[in-house]
């Protein structure tokens, strides 16, 4: 088995009880020095008890949802492209010109070429939505001297995240190895 390496989670503000300045040098300073200002003993972990109050001072280890666009106006992207406004100006002149047939039909395709990219775009974000959920991150922490298997949402600042080879990073934190005394410097 992979020699384990501890990680720190950090993605938010530390304790109040500790300096502000431990987010911007913990890199630089001692993994004991860290673990004491963050208030958590590496062998042990936090308790459930301490990772729940964290939990509810600094909520979810999650990035901010970006605000999604209208419905309508996902509609009109689609009349967005050159070609198209080329299209709707041959509409416009045939339509000017008396050719009231001509723009009717070009009008049409139009109207059924937006909606069908419109439906398939809504059908591949539901389908990537979907996938998101299912493809939830995790993250083996160290809480209440257990090895746990807990959503990478729910990380807190103090939490000592366990990492083996081929593990995906789940939160900005200090990082040590068992074997080194200080955490290296950034460059």
């Amino acid at each position: 088995m992979p020699q384990q390496t501890s990680v720190t989670a950090g993605p938010h503000a530390p304790p109040a009880k500790t300096p502000p300045q431990l987010v911007a040098d913990a890199c630089q300073r001692d993994a004991a020095e860290v673990a004491d200002l963050l208030a958590v003993v590496p062998a042990t972990g936090l308790s459930t008890a301490d990772a729940e109050q964290r939990a509810d001072a600094w909520g979810a280890n999650e990035l901010a949802e970006p605000a999604r666009r209208p419905q309508w106006l996902r509609l009109l992207d689609q009349f967005r492209s050159w070609l198209i406004g080329i299209l709707l100006a041959a509409a416009v002149v045939a339509g000017v010109i008396g050719e009231i047939k001509d723009a009717v039909v070009i009008a049409a395709v139009l109207l059924i070429n937006a909606t069908i990219g419109y439906l398939q775009e809504r059908r591949a974000e539901h389908s990537l939505e979907a996938l998101r959920q299912m493809l939830v991150p995790t993250a083996r922490v160290r809480r209440d001297g257990r090895v746990r298997v807990i959503p990478a949402g729910i990380l807190v600042p103090g939490d000592v995240v366990l990492l083996e080879a081929g593990d995906r990073v789940p939160a900005d934190g200090a990082w040590w190895s068992p074997s080194r005394s200080r955490p290296p410097r950034q460059r």
